[in-house]
């Protein structure tokens, strides 16, 4: 049973809920502006967006299910649920919208999952008026708010991450609700990108046991079994179709991408190495403001450790973060999932520092963002009336000085709307119960709207490759002569392929054609050697306030070879 003080605060905000209605109804309304905001009106973003939307057009024009391709290669990364996923929606929503913002509408999907797997688990844990708050204290994340409107399959494995968390919360319980939750999460983490999530999950699992006596039982085991039921037959569908179709393909993802990947050996050739202590540098940034909360949570709650909504999140949390400080390779995006659960365990600390503390940060928060806001759209109205973007050598080195903005009715109305919205939350949040937090989050809302419209021509021109690779097709004009490339990334052969129409025949694997383009990426720091034959330069081009990348198209009356001679002249 909770203790008296515990009580006592519980009645006490459900006392006050009458009052939180209206402002957390007005949030509800402003979810619109959390999940859709850097969902549509951008081309494809280097470096993760690139490569994944490759795979959904890949899947769009020759309806393979099974290999996915980038730039008609097969890439083995990653299993495909976020790209079958994307591609529905693509066939959906492709008539209205352009392919790549209806494909990166199932990232907002798999968002709101996630935020409903959120919700449903602290009101089962805690109560119905529990579910905002941790809801808020999620959104509150900037990390989430970056990566979770990308074209990425990490959204997809968050989703899948959350709703098992949600389900092993409920799997000492009689009812079946639990398990489905967790087959089915275990499932969507599985087909998004492999091994991680379920492992983790696995482990979390045998630990409960071990560490409270409530867990063992045979409800227990039996809901577990229930979970594997789901998740195992309809996770091996794809993996047997992989193995039956091309085995080197199956032991490229098994074993390189994941076995490989986190004991090491795979890393020399595929790379996203690490350097030890990677995690413990990074979770405290990539996972504020939850980090703390939770951690203050489970002081609090330090006597009661045991129960489900303290332990299983926790516990989650640990084994994640212990598994991937383990790994040889690491970026902080794979760290994604950790957030739901640090968001669920954050409510206790919440409710406690309802009073002075959350004042604090309320005037913080409005200081902060309504700084920042300011900032971004200085910076935009001083563009519209210079007819160009300030030419600050600090900014210049990320977005294009040289662009000419354009006054935009729609964003201009989409952002005034979230400026009302922000001062109106200001305004009712004074003396609320965690006010604090929704000014912080409102003023996250707020910040990424205005750089989702104001600033999004302008981020789009220096982040896009549309520009360059379709005066690659230009330069080509009816042309039908294969290309072939030295240097050419991922990234880049995806745009190619995107919107100059082209697929080359890299060097880099020992080109099978004999072609009459060539096509180079390198930098003017490092150039690359030429391929021998007579090669003449008839293009070259790079990204907006890109310096360093560049690309260049040649063309050879002779035949290129696949063996590296002669530089670059210093005309080329």
């Amino acid at each position: 049973m909770n203790s008296p003080r515990e009580i006592q605060k519980l009645q006490a905000l459900l006392q006050q809920q009458s009052a939180l209605q209206l402002g957390f109804g007005l949030l509800l309304v402003g979810a619109l502006y959390y999940f859709l905001p850097g969902l549509i009106g951008h081309d494809p973003w280097k470096q993760d967006e690139t490569y994944t939307f490759s795979m959904i057009l890949h899947l769009l024009q020759d309806g393979d299910w099974v290999v996915m391709r980038v730039a008609g290669e097969p890439f083995m990364e990653k299993p495909p649920l976020y790209y079958w996923s994307a591609a529905l929606m693509a066939r959906l929503f492709g008539g209205w919208l352009p392919l790549h913002d209806a494909a990166r509408l199932t990232s907002g999907l798999y968002m709101v999952g996630a935020f409903a797997a959120v919700a449903t688990a602290v009101r089962h844990a805690w109560g119905r008026h529990a579910a905002p708050v941790s809801c808020l204290a999620l959104a509150a994340c900037p990390a989430l708010m970056l990566h979770g409107h990308g074209m990425i399959t990490d959204v997809a494995q968050f989703f899948g991450a959350t709703l098992a968390i949600c389900g092993l919360m409920r799997l000492h319980e009689p009812a079946v609700r639990g398990s489905v939750m967790l087959g089915v999460g275990l499932l969507a983490a599985f087909l998004s990108k492999g091994l991680l999530i379920p492992g983790v999950l696995g482990v979390t699992g045998v630990l409960l046991p071990v560490l409270s006596s409530q867990w063992r039982t045979r409800a227990y085991a039996t809901q577990w079994a229930r979970a594997l039921l789901i998740a195992i037959p309809l996770g091996l569908i794809w993996p047997t179709m992989l193995y039956l179709r091309a085995p080197d393909l199956f032991t490229e993802w098994f074993w390189l991408n994941n076995i490989g990947r986190f004991l090491g050996f795979a890393v020399p050739v595929l790379g996203a190495g690490t350097e030890p202590g990677y995690f413990f540098k990074s979770i405290p940034g990539f996972a504020f403001p939850v980090l703390p909360l939770a951690l203050w949570s489970l002081w609090l709650w330090r006597k009661r450790w045991h129960a489900p909504q303290i332990l299983v999140p926790a516990l989650f949390a640990l084994v994640l973060f212990g598994t991937l400080s383990s790994s040889a390779s690491a970026r902080a995006l794979y760290a994604l999932p950790i957030l739901s659960p640090l968001a669920m365990l954050a409510y206790p600390a919440l409710i406690e520092h309802s009073g002075r503390a959350d004042r604090v940060v309320r005037y913080i928060s409005l200081a902060l963002f309504g700084g920042l806001a300011a900032f971004v759209i200085g910076v935009w109205g001083q563009g519209l009336v210079t007819g160009h973007m300030p030419t600050w050598a600090w900014l210049a080195r990320m977005l294009p000085s040289d662009f000419k903005p354009e006054l935009q009715p729609v964003a201009g109305v989409v952002a005034a709307v979230a400026i009302g919205f922000w001062i109106y939350v200001a305004k009712v949040s004074r003396d609320r119960l965690v006010g604090g937090l929704m000014c912080w989050t409102t003023g996250l809302m707020l910040l990424w709207t205005l750089a989702m419209t104001l600033w999004l021509p302008w981020l789009n021109e220096a982040k896009s490759y549309r520009q360059v690779m379709e005066g690659v097709r230009t330069s080509l004009a009816a042309e039908q002569g294969c290309i072939t490339s030295v240097g050419l990334g991922e990234s880049e052969r995806a745009m190619l392929h995107y919107f100059g129409n082209r697929l080359t025949d890299r060097v880099e694997l020992g080109h099978k054609q004999q072609c009459n383009y060539l096509l180079i990426e390198d930098s003017a720091s490092t150039p690359t050697l030429l391929p021998a034959g007579n090669w003449l330069p008839i293009w070259r081009g790079n990204r907006a306030g890109d310096n360093d990348e560049r690309f260049r198209l040649f063309e050879s009356g002779e035949t290129g070879t696949a063996s590296l001679m002669h530089p670059l002249s210093p005309k080329g």
